[in-house]
């Protein structure tokens, strides 16, 4: 039986097994301490079979030593060929003899080449590379469900999240957020049925012991958030933030709970005011 042909995907498996089975965060970390550059959003990308990029040098130099495979072998499990030899040393004999015209000719194509290669690289950068501002992370984070998420938004908003977590970041709400949506994944990937998103009563009033995290004075975001709380907020400020003013309409639900008997005490108080009655239903007609 003829062997398969391996995979970024099955180097990236095999990066992660040598080294206990850990994850993109974790990987990075191994992969910079070896003095080596690796994205964990990548890794994680490949290691679902989501990663559609070319892989940089860089990435791919990483998985060999961390798979302890041949670099040779996962260049061509990545459809890439070998790095090429200096271009100076494959110059053919006789370039030395070309005319100043011919060179600059040589050379302004030589300089376009690169130029181009050098904006298609930028704009694939850009594309992957340019994170959401914290504040609409959180946002996006308090108006979405990610058990309903699909298996692709999935994996961009763990590679939204992978650009505003530090690497040495163990706990906040983001770093929770990124460990949900993982459980998700594994879940679907596993056969599995989705996690339910923790209950909140009525959707708007936060569970016993939960902590709205402010975005702005105006909004705040719901249980991922839990035990969060931004830089140079202040005790009170948190208890301001995570407790609700009563509403108009909380005092007129309580008036018609309790019937006759709440505006006949609001008279009664207004009489001994010497102030008119506050139940239109008790004015005399002209």
């Amino acid at each position: 039986m003829a062997r398969s042909k391996l995979t970024l995907q099955d180097v990236a498996r095999t990066a992660s097994d040598r080294n206990g089975g850990k994850g993109g965060r974790a990987l990075q970390r191994i992969a910079k301490s070896k003095g080596l550059t690796l994205s964990y959003a990548t890794v994680d990308r490949i290691l679902a079979g989501k990663y559609e990029s070319t892989p940089q040098r860089q990435t791919i130099e990483a998985l060999a030593v961390l798979a302890e495979m041949p670099v040779d072998e996962v260049y061509e499990a990545a459809g890439l060929p070998l790095p090429m030899a200096s271009l100076a040393e494959a110059l053919p004999e006789g370039s030395d003899q070309l005319t100043v015209h011919q060179r600059r000719v040589v050379l302004d194509v030589i300089r376009g080449f690169v130029r181009d290669n050098a904006r298609m690289a930028d704009l694939e950068h850009e594309l992957h590379q340019r994170p959401l501002h914290p504040n609409e992370m959180l946002r996006r984070l308090n108006e979405l469900s990610i058990p309903d998420m699909d298996t692709e938004a999935l994996h961009e908003l763990l590679d939204q999240l992978a650009l505003l977590i530090p690497d040495d970041a163990d706990e906040g709400v983001f770093v929770r957020a990124e460990a949900r949506a993982r459980e998700v994944l594994e879940r679907r990937e596993a056969g599995g049925s989705d996690l339910e998103d923790p209950p909140q009563p009525d959707g708007v009033t936060p569970a016993a012991g939960e902590l709205r995290v402010p975005v702005n004075p105006r909004h705040a975001v719901g249980p991922l958030s839990q035990g969060w709380v931004p830089p140079g907020l202040t005790e009170s400020g948190e208890a301001r933030y995570s407790e609700r003013r009563p509403r108009q309409s909380d005092y007129d639900r309580a008036a018609d709970d309790s019937g006759p008997s709440l505006l006949e005490a609001d008279d009664a108080r207004a009489a001994a005011l010497g102030e008119e009655s506050q139940d239109p239903g008790n004015e005399e007609p002209a």
